[in-house]
């Protein structure tokens, strides 16, 4: 039954990386809350600062679909292996990631009083914990 659940949790945190990461990838403009926060449509927006946003955007994404991945590969090969290394190399290099990406969303909360989607961010970090914790349980049971 652990075992289960360590998969459910670290998969769920891989799928919502990874669509977050599809949304930041494919959008051909910025997302409505950044929208609320420029107080401008993107039309509006000189060329130049949407070819910025874009670029940010297309980090952020990429970030979050690699992470999404390799969180995936790495919880399938503990799943088949429980070796001792992967749960915390789950958890530091996801968390690394996911951590820059809640700064980020935090820092445009509080300055804009915006509803940037921390909440999802904050979900996929615990998920990652809960999955660290319940994998590094079963490595401590062999």
């Amino acid at each position: 039954m652990i075992h289960l659940l360590a998969d459910l949790s670290n998969y769920a945190s891989a799928v919502i990386a990874v669509l977050s990461g599809i949304v930041y990838l494919s959008k051909p403009t910025f997302l409505s809350y950044h929208q609320t926060t420029a107080d401008t449509k993107w039309e509006d927006i000189d060329p130049m600062m949407q070819t910025l946003i874009l670029a940010l955007m297309r980090v952020v994404g990429g970030c979050a679909l690699a992470i999404g991945f390799v969180i995936a590969i790495l919880q399938y090969q503990f799943s088949k292996s429980l070796q001792s290394w992967i749960p915390v190399t789950i958890l530091v290099s996801g968390s690394f990631i996911i951590t820059g990406i809640l700064y980020a969303m935090f820092m445009v909360r509080i300055r804009t009083k915006e509803r940037s989607p921390v909440a999802l961010i904050l979900i996929t970090l615990v998920l990652l914990v809960v999955g660290y914790l319940l994998n590094n349980h079963l490595t401590k049971a062999i």
